[in-house]
């Protein structure tokens, strides 16, 4: 693909290169000449959580996930058989009263 120096010196990089290349407009870049070649390479955004991420995946990562779900269970767990021991104030005649009248 062929691009243009404008007259002020700019270089405007077609979307579909950035796209593939994986930078977005308003990203900084290193510039550098290397072997008489143009060389651009994306430098990290200040705050970028992704700029300094891991690298590889976290070996520990499902059974992260795994004891977080169990831990979730067993308090959804908990909190139901609190609720099954707590005493209810229901009025037995009242409901079947109810339960009669719609059915």
């Amino acid at each position: 693909m062929k691009i243009t120096i404008d007259a002020e010196g700019r270089v405007r990089i077609p979307g579909e290169l950035l796209e593939e290349w994986g930078v977005a407009p308003g990203r900084s870049l290193e510039a550098r000449v290397e072997r008489g070649r143009l060389v651009l390479r994306p430098v990290g955004v200040e705050g970028d959580p992704f700029a300094e991420g891991p690298t590889k995946p976290d070996a520990e990562g499902f059974e992260k996930a795994m004891r977080k779900d169990a831990e979730e269970k067993e308090r959804a767990r908990e909190a139901f058989e609190k609720a099954l021991r707590e005493k209810h104030d229901i009025d037995l005649d009242k409901e079947r009263e109810e339960r009669d009248r719609w059915t």
